[in-house]
């Protein structure tokens, strides 16, 4: 659905939704062509975080997942 859902993690595994991020509509690309975005977090936001892109345009169903740290 070309977004970028992340989610943080907290120390007991639970996570929750802290962004979404259109990375692809209106600049032209597919949302099924391969893209490389960067996606910039304050320092002070550590802790792990989880970022998933979905299938479908409902944010649920299946998806593709990358887990990523914050270290100060």
């Amino acid at each position: 659905d070309c977004k970028i859902y992340v989610y943080k993690v907290n120390q007991y595994g639970q996570e929750s939704r802290v962004d979404i991020v259109e990375y692809s509509r209106g600049e032209g690309r597919s949302c099924s062509t391969p893209v490389n975005y960067r996606y910039s977090v304050p320092l002070y936001f550590e802790g792990q975080y989880v970022v998933r892109i979905f299938e479908d345009q409902g944010g649920s169903g299946n998806y593709v997942q990358a887990l990523f740290n914050v270290v100060a």
